[in-house]
């Protein structure tokens, strides 16, 4: 898994982590992931399709996170 980690780049996983989470705005009321998660909260996120979205907008925001805490575990 470290390897798989090791590949992806920091530089693109953040932005993509910034463009992906804040998606649609400046045009909507509010980035997809926010009101995803907020739907989450409040119990209302059942269609298949809104979880697809959630996962999609979240995906970027995990890999980060996997790739930090990988970086930060790292032996070399």
């Amino acid at each position: 898994m470290r390897t798989f980690f090791s590949r992806l780049s920091i530089k693109w996983l953040l932005a993509l982590t910034i463009l992906a989470g804040l998606a649609p705005w400046p045009i909507g009321p509010e980035p997809h992931l926010i009101q995803k998660l907020r739907w989450l909260a409040d119990g209302t996120l059942t269609r298949p399709i809104d979880l697809f979205d959630l996962a999609f907008h979240a995906a970027p925001a995990i890999l980060l996170c996997g790739k930090i805490l990988a970086d930060l575990t790292s032996t070399e």
